[in-house]
């Protein structure tokens, strides 16, 4: 985490309670610049501080045409019968060799949150599929967040019938007032409360910055 990034303790709640809920998948989905990986990474440095937790980060490659790069990063979790049972996942770029890649994550007894950002990148309708498939097969001792510009060719319609733990969106990541205030004095910029509400006014609560 950034040295001044800005607190988001109440969205990072709604993050942690939604692996509460009976559903496996948040969606995270605003343009660039409104804060989704800054929000995700205070979020995964809380939820990895849990004994129990393990938490995998995937920034979605541009090009990407498969799930190999999501393989690797569930590998690197360091439990044996997880290694053991990714060892019996075929490699292949099949919706059936997703939803095993999926089911492996049941092997071990610890909470897994996988986070897959830049989603957006998922322009190819295979990968779309490859990802659904894996999503939808995710067991109930993990949990899959999706962030990015929108779901790119990933088809979750459907499991939003089923149900979704979270969605947060633009108005959700919406700086308030004192975040705003915040955000400025980290960088030891005082702003008056006029100011503050004429950038409220002009950027809907979006960050000052996009950097």
């Amino acid at each position: 985490m950034i040295d001044n990034d800005v607190r988001r303790p109440a969205l990072v709640s709604r993050l942690s309670a939604a692996l509460n809920q009976p559903w496996t998948l948040t969606l995270v989905s605003a343009p660039a610049g409104a804060g989704k990986t800054r929000l995700l990474c205070q979020w995964a440095h809380e939820v990895g501080d849990d004994p129990v937790t393990d938490v995998v980060w995937l920034a979605l490659p541009r090009g990407a045409g498969d799930l190999g790069e999501l393989r690797s990063a569930i590998a690197r979790v360091a439990d044996r019968r997880l290694t053991t049972a990714l060892e019996r996942v075929s490699g292949a770029a099949t919706a059936d060799a997703a939803r095993a890649l999926a089911r492996a994550l049941s092997a071990t007894d610890r909470r897994v949150v996988v986070i897959i950002d830049d989603v957006h990148h998922a322009e190819s309708t295979q990968l779309g599929l490859l990802l659904s498939a894996f999503v939808q097969s995710v067991p109930g001792n993990a949990h899959v967040v999706l962030s990015g510009r929108g779901t790119g060719a990933v088809p979750v319609a459907r499991r939003r019938i089923t149900g979704v733990a979270l969605e947060l969106g633009v108005r959700d990541l919406a700086f308030t007032a004192d975040e705003i205030r915040s955000f400025f004095r980290a960088r030891d910029i005082r702003v008056s409360q006029g100011e503050i509400s004429a950038i409220l006014r002009r950027t809907e609560g979006w960050r000052p910055d996009c950097s």
